[in-house]
């Protein structure tokens, strides 16, 4: 039994001296490889007998501890791996060990540490007309994420080879690489920041791998050359202004699994069709500004709202159908849209907001929805060849301008809840021959009528009480005008360069007329002035050539300068019993007014008030002495070689030519 004890002992060590003497160490990997100009190094592995060399897909065997690799040039990054090579006895061949030759990157590991960020390690100028590969690991965790800004204006960089180990590309990773013409995205990419690609103007195509759910902000930015870019299935958000500039971009297909589209995003490009996916509730501002190649625009029954200046200046688009479900549209919306001929907007639309269709010079058919209430400012501004409108019944306001230089519009019926028609509305609408305002308009702004030439009549309501400045200047067919009875100012220009205005009919509760109302009315033969007038403007009537006769009525205490200046043939004047002062050149130039009748009220005459005016007869109002005491200043020499007479209600016994009365309502001399 003790010797079967002492076999088994001695049996079970030599089997275990056998297995020891059997097994092999595995030598270290190399370490602290570096590289020096052409040549590799790297510290010597104890116990190696060599070391394999493996650089572009080719092993190199060298028995010392390093290795000159000039046949790879020095323009591309190569990833070389390096083993120390065992006896094949006693010592077994290392791991192998990576390492960037021509090395242009450093890394930084990960939060996580789940893998490496690359970065470069040298300038942009150090990259000069190279190629870069970025390699898939570093000490044997995988590079996953490119870092924000690592080729920023990295402007001759022409190729990179991207590994199948990234996930992510950092924000501006890319930017203003312009000789960079293609790059392919590994599959493996699902994040791509913003501004990634942006100022890349030589890039031409792109395939955005799937897994990508955002186009990040400003991403492909001004990308001048892309032509060509596929979008994933997965993908959910473009951000803002992601295309803007891309003008060679002529087509993209947006993928059904888009929500979102941001503002700009494809602002400026040469796109000439897009269809915009169903899901899609908004497009926002600027998204098609300036696409002027686009003619063809498929919005989905999902979308709510287009936002302001979305398709400004699509110079080519011709007509659009805007989906039921649109409820809102922003500003200047299709402003400058010069190729637009119909446009139908949706029934749930309130508001054609300002400048929607501005300058839309082409649209000849609008149809608005009865649930519309307002139209904005300058909403149909200069729309050529718009001849006609139909305003819902629902409009209660109508913003300034909102049809100004609108040339070819002929008819208009204002709705009956209108309050205001405002400033600069029918601006130059030259061709306008009939307006219809409703019995609530209250006020009518400046401008509103301003060089409606084809207009030869308006019926203004009895509810008007304000109508501003210059509101019907150079309304030159315009012949009758009736002021309604509230209106207590004409103001300045209101009615200037009217010139066939024959008859005008003011209120009896008016106060004032204001600088140059009537101004170049050369038609207008009398108008009665109410005896409620205090005040007339400069220049009020100048130029009215052919009017006759004016009674300024009781209560205007001064005749401004050039008030009646070139109205070249009036032959009376009746002026107050109140008046203090004759202004200025009053009645300069008017040529055929040989008499005149002065109030004995009268303190002044200014200089050149009836400057070339053939006076021959001067009533004045009052005694000598009184007529004596009026200032009369230099240029009134007509007045000063007129005959004077001064008033007397009873035939003077002495000097009797010196004396008038009214006869038949006008002056005579008594003798």
């Amino acid at each position: 039994m003790k010797k079967r004890v002492i076999f088994i002992v001695v049996t079970a060590l030599l089997c275990c001296l056998l297995v020891a003497c059997g097994s092999k160490t595995r030598l270290q990997a190399p370490q602290n490889i570096r590289q020096n100009g052409p040549f590799l190094i790297w510290d010597e592995v104890k116990n190696a007998e060599g070391y394999i060399v493996l650089a572009d897909n080719e092993e190199y065997v060298t028995a010392e501890p390093s290795c000159n690799l000039s046949f790879l040039g020095g323009e591309t990054v190569y990833v070389v791996k390096i083993k120390a090579v065992g006896d094949g006895e006693n010592f077994a061949d290392s791991d192998w060990s990576e390492f960037g030759f021509n090395e242009i990157f450093k890394y930084t590991l990960l939060a996580d540490g789940s893998g490496y960020e690359v970065n470069l390690s040298v300038s942009s100028v150090e990259l000069q007309d190279r190629k870069v590969v970025v390699p898939s690991t570093y000490e044997n965790l995988p590079v996953t994420r490119i870092a924000d800004k690592m080729f920023y204006k990295c402007a001759s960089l022409t190729e990179v080879v991207l590994p199948n180990t990234l996930k992510e590309i950092g924000a501006n990773a890319f930017y203003n690489c312009d000789a960079l013409e293609s790059i392919d995205l590994p599959s493996s990419v699902t994040a791509i920041g913003s501004s990634a690609f942006s100022g890349c103007s030589s890039l031409k195509k792109l395939v955005v791998p799937t897994g990508i759910e955002q186009i990040e902000n400003l991403t492909f930015e001004g990308c001048t050359s892309l032509t060509e870019i596929v979008l994933p299935n997965t993908l959910k958000e473009i951000g803002k202004m992601a295309f803007i500039n891309c003008k060679a971009l002529t087509s993209i297909e947006l993928p059904a699994s888009v929500t979102a589209i941001g503002l700009g995003a494809f602002r400026w490009c040469a796109l000439k069709k897009i269809v915009v996916p169903t899901g899609i509730e908004q497009i926002e501002n600027l998204t098609f500004e300036g696409c002027a190649s686009l003619t063809e625009v498929v919005l989905p029954n999902t979308l709510e709202a287009i936002g302001a200046s979305s398709f400004w200046n699509c110079s080519a688009l011709e007509s659009i159908e805007l989906p039921e479900s649109l409820t809102a549209i922003g500003t200047g919306a299709f402003r400058e849209c010069v190729a637009l001929k119909k446009i139908v907007v949706p029934s749930g639309v309130e508001c054609i907001a300002e400048k929607m269709f501005y300058e839309c010079a082409s649209l000849t058919e609008v149809a608005l929805p009865s649930t519309l209430k307002e139209i904005g400012a300058n909403a149909f501004y200069n729309c050529d060849a718009l001849e006609s409108i139909e305003l819902p019944e629902s409009v209660t306001a109508i913003g300034s301008g909102a049809f100004r230089e609108c040339v070819a519009l002929k008819k208009i019926v204002v709705s009956s809840g209108v309050e205001c028609i405002a400033e600069e509305m029918f601006y130059e609408c030259a061709s306008l021959t009939e307006i219809v305002l409703p019995n609530t308009l209250k006020e009518i702004g400046v401008d509103a009528f301003y060089n409606c030439k084809a207009l030869t009549s308006i019926e203004l309501p009895e509810s008007v009480t304000a109508i501003g400045p210059s509101a019907f200047m150079h309304c030159s067919s315009l012949k009758k005008i009736v002021v309604p009875t509230g209106i207590e100012r004409i103001e300045s220009n209101m009615f200037n360069d009217c010139t066939s205005l024959t008859e005008v009919v003011l209120p009896s509760m008016l106060k004032e007329i204001r600088g140059m109302a009537f101004f170049g009315c050369i038609a207008l033969e009398n108008i009665e002035l109410p005896a409620s007038v205090t005040a007339i403007g400069s220049i009020a009537f100048g130029g009215c050539s052919s009017l006759k006769k004016i009674v300024v009525p009781t209560g205007v205490e001064r005749i401004e300068g050039s008030t009646f200046v070139g109205c070249s043939n009036l032959t009376e004047v009746v002026l107050p019993s109140t008046l203090k002062e004759i202004m200025g050149m009053a009645f300069r130039k008017c040529e055929a007014l040989k008499t005149v009748v002065l109030p004995s009220s009268l303190e002044d005459i200014g200089k050149d008030a009836f400057y070339m005016c053939p006076l021959e007869s001067v009533f004045f109002d009052g005694t000598e002495a009184e007529f004596l005491s009026v200032s009369v200043a230099e240029g009134n020499d007509s007045i000063l070689s007129a005959a004077v007479y001064f008033y007397s209600e009873t035939e003077p016994t002495e000097n009797p030519q010196k004396f008038w009365r009214f006869s038949g309502g006008k002056p005579l001399p008594w003798a």
